[in-house]
């Protein structure tokens, strides 16, 4: 299920899906040393997104946890490093896609520009 929710995300955002070796190298590095791995990309003015990829502890299909956050959270967890690290990147660059398309991240878009009365 998760493999064909994937391949539906690749098509949709027309992007390789892999993080370039050097960057999978730097992951597996810093968590096998630390147990976690992070990064901040300013990717416009003052925006920027933060991943995380941290070992949890628990076994199975939960093992690692993945972060990204940009206003929102995305959150998954994942039974492998490699898969975690794939959906790291899908939600990467799902945020930029949807700022560009939607007008996100933030409670602004392209047909509200003030803030609404359930606004934080």
């Amino acid at each position: 299920m998760l493999s064909r929710w994937l391949d539906r995300i690749r098509s949709a955002l027309e992007m390789r899906m892999s993080f370039p070796e050097i960057r999978r190298a730097e992951v597996r590095e810093a968590i096998e040393r630390s147990g976690r791995w992070e990064r901040h990309e300013e990717w416009r003015i003052s925006t920027i997104t933060s991943l995380l990829i941290e070992r949890t502890g628990e076994p199975g299909y939960r093992r690692y946890r993945v972060q990204v956050e940009c206003d929102y959270v995305l959150e998954a967890r994942c039974p492998t490093l490699s898969r975690a690290i794939e959906i790291a990147h899908v939600y990467e660059r799902l945020v930029p896609r949807l700022w560009q398309a939607h007008g996100w991240p933030s409670w602004a878009s392209r047909s509200q520009l003030e803030a609404g009365e359930d606004t934080i």
